[in-house]
């Protein structure tokens, strides 16, 4: 697994895993209905009529400007509402996925968890408004080809809100969490570029999309196991018990020492 290819390693997985299909995929299908309406009604509400608008070049300017507005606040849903709902819907595929793998879920309580992904949000606030901003943008200038921007800045977002998932299960805190993720930027960049083709190849087909957001979070489940920081976690350092059997965790993790661990 690479930075590049853990969100198609994990849709694959996920695909593959009917039994944790689920309320991920029941939450998927909601948010998807309440955002596609909500696109749909305001591109609706805004589209140009051609005997109300004089010339071609204002329609034009106007159907841009219906697709920017629709797009934006379709974007806006998603990229800052749907965090805490893919976090509560998606959290047994991490449990699950890490079970699987040998490293049975050590989160904190619900409320600490939740708490703990709302600050994720709150901090990765900028990143979100910033990607939202430069979508709206894009499709304002360049009408429907500004989503494939909107794509990439939903997957990045995606990323994120997968991998915090991932380490809540871990029982890491919010603040560990988005120091991890600033360690591990390529894990999210190079992600969001393969996450972003995934997305648009997903949405072609409609009901390919409900499996997205749940199969990055199958992904980073995986992916966050061979970070030395959770390896770390996995095996204590001052020789305790081990948290899981030795003959469950991934050989990698076996062999990881305190001087192993780039933050000790």
């Amino acid at each position: 697994m690479t930075p590049l290819t853990w969100p198609l390693k994990g849709v694959g997985l996920y695909l593959n895993r009917p039994q944790l299909w689920g309320w991920p995929l029941l939450a998927m299908l909601g948010a998807l209905i309440v955002i596609g309406g909500t696109f749909a009604s305001i591109l609706v509400w805004q589209w140009p009529l051609s005997h109300e608008v004089v010339g071609w070049w204002r329609w034009l300017l106007g159907v841009v400007g219906a697709f920017g507005k629709a797009g934006g606040l379709a974007l806006a849903l998603w990229l800052i509402g749907l965090p805490v709902l893919l976090g509560a819907a998606c959290e047994q595929v991490a449990k699950r996925i890490q079970d699987d793998a040998g490293a049975p879920p050590a989160e904190a309580g619900l409320a600490l968890s939740m708490a703990a992904t709302l600050r994720v949000v709150l901090n990765t606030l900028h990143v979100r408004l910033a990607w939202m901003a430069v979508a709206i943008i894009a499709m304002f200038v360049t009408g429907p080809f500004g989503l494939l921007v909107g794509a990439l800045a939903v997957a990045h977002v995606a990323c994120i809100d997968a991998v915090d998932v991932a380490l809540a299960m871990r029982g890491f805190s919010g603040a560990e969490r988005l120091q991890l993720m600033d360690r591990h930027r390529p894990w999210l960049r190079q992600g969001a570029l393969s996450a972003a083709a995934l997305s648009v190849a997903l949405g072609a087909t409609v009901v390919g999309w409900l499996f997205f957001l749940p199969g990055l979070v199958a992904g980073a489940s995986l992916m966050v196991l061979d970070w030395p920081e959770v390896r770390q976690r996995m095996i204590p350092p001052d020789g305790a018990k081990l948290a899981v059997p030795v003959a469950g965790i991934p050989s990698a993790a076996k062999a990881i020492t305190p001087a192993d661990d780039p933050v000790g």
